[in-house]
């Protein structure tokens, strides 16, 4: 992803406007299975391989990733609440918390900040997300 941000602007440009339909939800169910297991949005996962392939340009692999992860948060919500609908008693201020940074980050990234700086982020992002999941296993 380091190396990726030097030709950010040109992969913006190839970025195919209609992803493989049959490769993207295969994509998907792979990746949300995996996000699963670990624990880690799948996001993490997506964007890197949205990338890769040339689907998306960066900005719209970030809305793709944040979705993602949104749907991957409502699936174990969902979860946690059939296994046990008792909720811990600051959870409105963490949904607040949440939405006010999501509004937040979702203007800073598509008003403000470039491809390649987003590049930067995500790439970071994937650093620490690896090296967390080393330290924890």
């Amino acid at each position: 992803m380091f190396r990726s941000t030097k030709s950010a602007a040109a992969k913006e440009v190839a970025a195919s406007a209609h992803p493989p339909l049959a490769a993207s939800v295969l994509a998907g169910g792979v990746i949300g299975f995996i996000a699963g297991l670990t624990g880690i949005g799948g996001g993490v996962f997506i964007a890197p391989f949205v990338l890769t392939f040339g689907w998306l340009g960066m900005r719209q692999t970030a809305g793709l990733s944040a979705l993602f992860n949104l749907l991957n948060s409502a699936a174990a919500f969902a979860g946690v609440w059939a296994a046990s609908p008792t909720f811990p008693p600051n959870l409105q201020w963490w949904l607040v918390a949440a939405a006010a940074s999501a509004v937040f980050g979702a203007s800073l990234g598509t008003n403000y900040l470039t491809p390649s700086f987003l590049r930067y982020l995500l790439a970071a992002l994937l650093l620490m997300g690896g090296l967390w999941m080393l330290w924890v296993w």
